[in-house]
């Protein structure tokens, strides 16, 4: 009757064992090329689908084959918006915030339509934003204040249904709010310079947004 007893004993570990096996590690080959491409500074292990540093401020998600999370938050990374982070088509969330990007944003990131969101805050970029954000439909987010951009905000965020916060500030954007703005169903936070506006460079034309907070 022992014997038998270890046996059961025994077989139910296996099966339990079994039973809990470790989730499977995501791999995206392709994207992982491209952005230990776009960022040779950075470290990445051999599956950057496994990146987290420090203590999860900067991290990459993967899904599908996919990266769907790009995060590289205040690693005092330098030079252009690297190109190759616009192949990376299987973003959701972009968040490259708090470091000394330069040089102005290209028109390819209208190529990243799965996102959702999009934070540039905090940087050095400059130029005029490209009227491109009539492909990014899925756009909910969109930060990119405490740059040096110029120009006008563009009129293709008008368009965008889905967006519920964008900021801007501390920028030297001029001329009106886009009017189709203010049809926007679900914006509740529009974060503008006031700075700008008393210095008019910003005449102060913002359209009636009903949700705003």
């Amino acid at each position: 009757m022992a014997t038998a007893t270890t046996t059961t004993g025994t077989a139910a570990t296996t099966s339990a064992t079994a039973t809990a096996s470790p989730t499977p590690v995501e791999f995206a080959p392709e994207d992982c090329a491209l952005v230990k491409s776009a960022f040779p500074v950075i470290s990445f292990p051999q599956n950057c689908c496994t990146y987290r540093y420090p203590a999860y401020d900067s991290y990459i998600n993967c899904k599908g084959g996919r990266i769907t999370t790009l995060v590289l938050f205040d690693l005092d990374i330098r030079g252009p918006l690297p190109t190759e982070v616009f192949g990376l088509t299987g973003l959701t969330n972009l968040n490259l915030s708090s470091n000394s990007f330069t040089g102005s944003v290209s028109p390819a990131i209208g190529n990243l339509t799965a996102l959702r969101y999009l934070t540039l805050f905090s940087n050095e970029l400059s130029g005029k934003l490209p009227d491109v954000f009539g492909s990014m439909q899925n756009l909910t987010i969109f930060y990119i204040g405490r740059n040096n951009l110029t120009g006008t905000i563009p009129p293709s965020l008008g368009t965008i249904n889905t967006l519920y916060a964008f900021g801007i500030e501390r920028q030297l954007v001029y001329g009106d709010v886009p009017p189709a703005m203010g049809n926007l169903p679900k914006l509740d936070y529009l974060f503008i310079d006031f700075t700008c506006i008393n210095n008019n460079t910003l005449p102060g034309r913002i359209p009636t947004i009903p949700g705003l907070k």
